[in-house]
């Protein structure tokens, strides 16, 4: 073979290994329901599926994807908030779901953004300062620990199991002496609720494809502050489009309770 062919081969199979996922030897996965209705406390949303591949090095966490649905999957809900306004959510599963995956050896975390599916950032592995108590109670026949903790602007009740001793568990949530089965903050608008467990499991982890030079936690909070931004120029837009009879106050405060993570 030409040596320029050998070389454009050789550049062709480099590029094929970037743009599809990758594999990584799993060593169990946790499937759960995901319930979000992020600002709409009892909502009552339908759950999408979820589930979290690991290995003793990495984890994969991924939700709202087709392949886990069978296909395209869409939520939408009205609700009357406390106020007796009727609102609505909304949201759908796409080919690349929403994931993190923890690198535990490196300490590092990449995600996507809930908000913006496209937005995928880097940060170190989060700390997160656990209390645990000694309440107890099985989850599909395991023995589970309540666990608590506060964790970017919401309270959170886990329950882990010591049995499967990995310090893993769904979205973000993890530093625990044993794998996270069910999790929901204290309004309950997100809710993690454990479905089955494969392990040990003789699957792959089969990864999104994750590009070079990825914006950092920074970058994230930028992005929420300009969705938020414009979040408010719209509502000022639609006031002033109707004279003032549509009011903003308050309105923007409560539009920021609808990240999935709130900075403080």
């Amino acid at each position: 073979m030409h040596k320029r062919h050998i070389l454009l081969l050789i550049k062709t199979l480099l590029l094929l290994v970037h743009s599809y996922t990758f594999a990584q030897q799993a060593t169990g996965v946790v499937y759960y329901e995901d319930i979000e209705s992020l600002g709409a406390p009892g909502a009552n949303l339908k759950p999408f599926n979820a589930a979290l591949y690991f290995s003793p090095e990495v984890a994969l966490y991924v939700t709202r994807i087709d392949s886990l649905e069978n296909g395209k999957k869409n939520i939408s809900k009205t609700y009357t908030d406390a106020n007796g306004a009727v609102k609505g959510i909304k949201s759908s599963s796409t080919d690349k779901g929403l994931f993190n995956i923890t690198y535990r050896k490196e300490s590092k975390l990449i995600s996507n953004a809930r908000f913006k599916s496209n937005f995928t950032y880097q940060e170190a592995l989060p700390e997160i300062s656990w209390k645990i108590s000694n309440q107890s109670k099985e989850i599909g026949g395991i023995k589970a620990i309540k666990a608590t903790t506060k964790f970017r602007g919401r309270n959170y009740t886990a329950w882990f199991s010591p049995e499967i001793a990995v310090p893993l568990g769904p979205w973000k949530l993890q530093g625990l002496p044993g794998l996270i089965l069910e999790a929901h903050d204290d309004h309950k608008e997100i809710h993690f609720i454990f479905k089955k467990i494969v392990y040990p499991y003789k699957g792959k982890i089969l990864f999104p494809e994750v590009k070079g030079n990825l914006p950092d936690l920074t970058a994230l909070k930028r992005e929420q502050d300009l969705n938020y931004e414009n979040n408010l120029k719209y509502q000022r837009a639609i006031a002033e489009q109707y004279a003032g009879s549509i009011s903003t106050e308050g309105k923007t405060t409560e539009y920021r309770k609808r990240y999935f993570e709130i900075f403080e």
